[in-house]
């Protein structure tokens, strides 16, 4: 079972504002990550980049661990990517615009060491920046997961879906939760059993 069903189990779409809960080390998968480390996805409205409407973020330290998910009302009402991650206009309605979502997660961006599965997560969050008007995050690095998972399982491409297969966890495609919890499973492989991978981005984020 991946970590966010292990924490959260499930929940219907009318309850999604935002969830966050201390994580433990014995409840992650990464066991010994050396330093400080915060995975970011993102869920869009529609195929603009800036229709941001969740934020998914596990943070990893080890005396700090935890992992939440803050859902927003984006001013796009275009939601045709529904059907893929689940997230519809009464989903959101009430929840925070991007603004006061970035600000709660800015302290685990900027100067730190961030991942994601592919950077049209990052693209997403400096195009919603660009649309208000404010200054994008500046984290220390950026690691690409995508990048890093080619080289661990010599595929030229692939899915999020085939990459659950090869870590035998569990995946919900779109599902914001899932996306992030595959991540930290991504990372946790990395460092087990693939450290050379992983060394280059790790060497100065102690």
């Amino acid at each position: 079972m991946g970590l966010f069903s292990r924490l959260f189990g499930h929940s219907s779409s009318t309850d999604r504002t935002t969830r966050n809960k201390k994580l433990s080390f014995k409840k992650s998968h990464v066991t010994d990550f050396p330093g400080e480390l915060t995975i970011l996805s993102v869920a869009t409205a529609n195929k603009n980049k800036g229709s941001i409407c969740a934020i998914g973020l596990i943070y990893l330290h080890p005396e700090n661990a935890f992992t939440s998910v803050d859902y927003i009302c984006p001013q796009s009402k275009r939601f045709s990517n529904s059907e893929y991650n689940q997230i519809y206009p009464e989903t959101v309605k009430d929840c925070p615009k991007f603004p006061d979502v970035l600000g709660k997660v800015l302290p685990y961006i900027n100067g730190k060491n961030i991942c994601m599965y592919s950077m049209f997560h990052w693209e997403a969050i400096v195009r919603a920046c660009k649309h208000y008007k404010i200054e994008a995050p500046h984290p220390k690095n950026i690691l690409d997961l995508h990048d890093c998972s080619v080289q661990l399982f010599n595929l030229p491409s692939y899915t999020m879906d085939d990459v659950a297969d090869k870590l035998d966890e569990d995946y919900i495609r779109g599902d914001i939760e899932s996306t992030n919890c595959l991540n930290e499973a991504i990372v946790n492989y990395m460092v087990q059993k693939h450290s050379r991978l992983i060394k280059p981005y790790v060497d100065n984020w102690l």
